[in-house]
């Protein structure tokens, strides 16, 4: 059987403005198509656009 990772259900996350994740050295930040709506909608702005300008496939993803 294979058990789920720990976090399958996702991470509580509410942005905390401190940069940690977005700024600095290169690395990554998971989203779902559900984080990418919700930002557009936040920002309110087309889907695609936040999809095209702020994300990019990586390792698989």
């Amino acid at each position: 059987m294979t058990e789920l990772p720990w976090y399958h259900a996702g991470l509580p996350f509410s942005c905390t403005q401190c940069g940690d994740c977005c700024t600095g050295s290169p690395g990554f930040v998971w989203v779902t198509e559900d984080d990418i709506r919700a930002i557009a909608e936040h920002l309110d702005r087309p889907l695609g656009e936040i999809r095209l300008l702020h994300t990019r496939p990586a390792r698989g993803r």
